[in-house]
């Protein structure tokens, strides 16, 4: 439960991040309540299937396909509740490439979080054995 919690709070802080780098693009963006309470809930729940990275029996590869396919789907429904349903349907190839990029900028983020703790874990343990 607590893991669930803590993947569920990066996730809004995720997707927060996103919904501002997706507002760059468009400058007349609302940012009414309604929009703040969905980016929050949408990112809580994607911070929840990032679970799926601990079951032990999915290859790192299939867990990232199906994080990104779920992922895909909850921010489309986030989006399409908030009125971006047009949008949708008229830009899908800008819809795609702009979920992407975000995508990805996210999981650079991750990478180099995770290689920094990884790299510290690595020297408390070569300080461990000397």
């Amino acid at each position: 439960m607590k893991k669930i919690l803590k993947y569920g709070i990066m996730g809004m802080l995720m997707s927060s991040f996103g919904f501002l780098v997706g507002s760059l693009f468009y400058l007349d963006s609302s940012l009414d309540k309604k929009t703040v309470i969905t980016v929050f809930i949408m990112g809580f729940i994607v911070g929840m299937v990032t679970t799926i990275f601990d079951i032990t029996s999915l290859s790192y590869i299939t867990a990232i396909i199906i994080h990104f396919f779920v992922t895909l789907t909850i921010i489309t429904i986030s989006n399409l509740t908030l009125g971006g349903g047009e949008f949708i349907s008229n830009h899908i190839f800008t819809y795609l490439a702009q979920f992407i990029f975000i995508y990805v900028i996210i999981w650079i983020g991750i990478y180099f979080f995770q290689r920094k703790d990884v790299d510290t874990i690595n020297q408390q343990l070569k300080k461990r054995k000397k």
